[in-house]
């Protein structure tokens, strides 16, 4: 999808088994969206695999999923949720995709070198995981091996038990907030930040302007500024935005979530008119 548009733990992956097989490349409007007759037209009976983020981390825009797996019959279907889960209700059942993989210290607030790998049981046996190990596999005949069902086939050793305990505080703090409660906070705050902004001489808005179409996600750019600049002395007035691109533009990126608050939002638009 859009190749360089797509992010890079979503693209370079592929691009590296790009010797072993054929990547196929889906055209994208200027917020990353495609049509899913230009998709239909791509699936074959040599696809292998669809691979798609379920929201964009440049743009905010999210793909509809649930419409797009529809037209994949059995074609194996993989999903990056890094930024969904934890800012708008998501359902592996619903999106009918095999596999999802998403990291935790983003949207879910939990520590860093956290994530999650999910994989459908009867997907299973397309998968060969890297390694292997006592907990992963099983000795039969003596020395024949063997990999344990779902999910110790994929959990090799020790893991990062501290950061696990960490996480699930995390998830279990969101979730008594509420899904639904967040997702109506981060639309009222990015709602509130494109607006402001849109006021501002030379801002430069991206993404959707259809609240629904995105996540909380607000990225711009200030006509005549370097991007890096602006991330830079927003920064050093204790505000962290983050510096991404859009192809081959940067932008500025913006990512408020619902432990902000309004008069933030609105410190954040007065430090950028006096950039």
């Amino acid at each position: 999808r859009g190749m360089s548009h797509e992010h890079h733990s979503n693209f370079y992956p592929w691009l590296k088994l790009e010797e072993k097989i054929t990547l196929k490349n889906l055209s994208i409007d200027k917020d990353g969206f495609f049509t899913l007759e230009d998709l239909e037209l791509l699936i074959d009976d040599k696809t292998k695999l669809v691979a798609l983020s379920h929201a964009l981390y440049n743009t905010g825009s999210i793909l509809p999923l649930e419409e797009i797996s529809k037209i994949l019959h059995d074609v194996p279907f993989f999903v990056d949720s890094a930024q969904t889960v934890g800012c708008i209700d998501v359902n592996v059942s619903k999106i009918n995709c095999n596999f999802m993989s998403f990291n935790g210290s983003k949207w879910l607030c939990g520590p860093m070198g956290t994530g999650l790998f999910y994989c459908n049981r009867k997907s299973s046996e397309l998968l060969e995981p890297r390694t292997i190990g006592g907990e992963s596999a099983m000795i039969y005949d003596d020395t024949s091996l063997a990999f344990k069902e779902l999910p110790d086939k994929f959990q090799t050793g020790f893991r990062n038990y501290v950061g696990i305990v960490g996480l699930e505080s995390s998830a279990n703090y969101l979730l008594d907030f509420g899904l639904n409660n967040i997702r109506e906070k981060n639309k009222y705050l990015s709602n509130l930040l494109r607006e402001e902004l849109s006021k501002i001489p030379k801002i430069i808005l991206y993404g959707p302007e259809d609240p629904d179409s995105r996540t909380s996600i607000v990225s711009f750019n200030i006509d005549g500024m370097d991007s890096q600049q602006v991330v830079d002395r927003l920064e050093k007035q204790n505000i962290v935005l983050a510096l991404r691109e859009i192809m081959e533009q940067k932008i500025v990126r913006a990512s408020p979530h619902f432990f902000n608050t309004e008069s933030e939002i609105m410190s954040v638009v007065d430090a950028i008119k006096n950039l």
